[in-house]
């Protein structure tokens, strides 16, 4: 059996934790804080030993994710140089950390990433680069269809094939390379409001995010692994939109540059049917 993708992987096995966290009745994120590794599973060195980790701090963004003293203590730990202040400049980040009611946040966040470059400026710099760089690559469409089928599918149709919980994408050639651009590696950038991500806290502590339309008193919540969620209206404490893309902002990581000009050379080859 072929393994997923790193994407789809990813995507997966976070709905797994969230499916298993309701029904343990544990909150989502205690789950995942109560099974953070504190070693690397891989064997280093002849004695086969298993050293603790030397960066890794899912932990912080697991306290974040809980309350104002876990926003504080990540503040803290990043102002300390335990963590990375580039944590700060992820939109998902912030939106949390001011959901939490922390005081003076606009000023702390200024004071802890001012020695860093801007996110907008790093995203600019890459669109700059792959812009450059697509047209001198050597391209192959076929490797692109399969780029796009373990990294894309699983939230995207195209020519009949994919899940349809994103943008349908046929035709999507249309666009040009300098929108395809945009709408890969900054998804924030172009978002409709049909396919903005929406979070459902619900009343036994649990919370969901994905995208959601409402169906008589129930909301119909799908899931970053295409899953579909039937989800009672009286059950939901609180429901917040949020004007981020469910399309996570971290495919230049996910591929390699040269997979990703052969994504857009595929891409770019779906045009409208005559």
């Amino acid at each position: 059996m072929r393994a997923p993708g790193e994407t789809p992987g990813t995507f997966a096995l976070e709905s797994a934790l969230d499916e298993l966290s309701y029904e343990l009745g544990m909150d989502p994120v205690e789950l995942r804080r109560k099974n953070e590794p504190t070693k690397n599973p891989v064997p280093k060195g002849k004695k086969g030993e298993h050293p603790p980790y030397s960066s890794r701090h899912l932990p912080e963004l697991y306290t974040l994710a809980g309350d104002k003293f876990g926003a504080d203590l990540l503040l803290a730990s990043i102002g300390k140089g335990e963590a990375p202040a580039r944590l700060l400049q992820e939109k998902a980040v912030v939106d949390r950390l001011k959901a939490t009611g922390v005081k003076d946040l606009d000023a702390k966040l200024k004071d802890l990433t001012k020695n860093i470059p801007p996110a907008e400026k790093r995203v600019e710099d890459l669109l700059k680069a792959r812009t450059a760089g697509f047209p001198k690559a050597k391209t192959d469409v076929v490797k692109g269809k399969a780029v796009f089928t373990k990294n894309c599918a699983i939230c995207h149709t195209l020519n009949n094939e994919g899940a349809k919980v994103g943008p349908q994408l046929d035709g999507v050639g249309i666009r040009g390379l300098a929108r395809l651009l945009e709408d890969t590696l900054d998804p924030n950038r172009n978002v409709d409001a049909t396919f903005r991500a929406t979070k459902l806290d619900l009343k036994d502590g649990q919370s969901l995010t994905g995208l959601v339309r409402e169906d008589g008193a129930v909301y119909v919540l799908v899931d970053s692994a295409g899953k579909e969620h039937r989800i009672p209206t009286a059950d939901v404490d609180k429901k917040t939109a949020s004007n981020l893309s469910a399309m996570p902002a971290n495919l230049d990581t996910v591929m390699t540059e040269e997979e990703y000009y052969h994504l857009l050379a595929f891409l770019l080859e779906q045009k409208p049917k005559k």
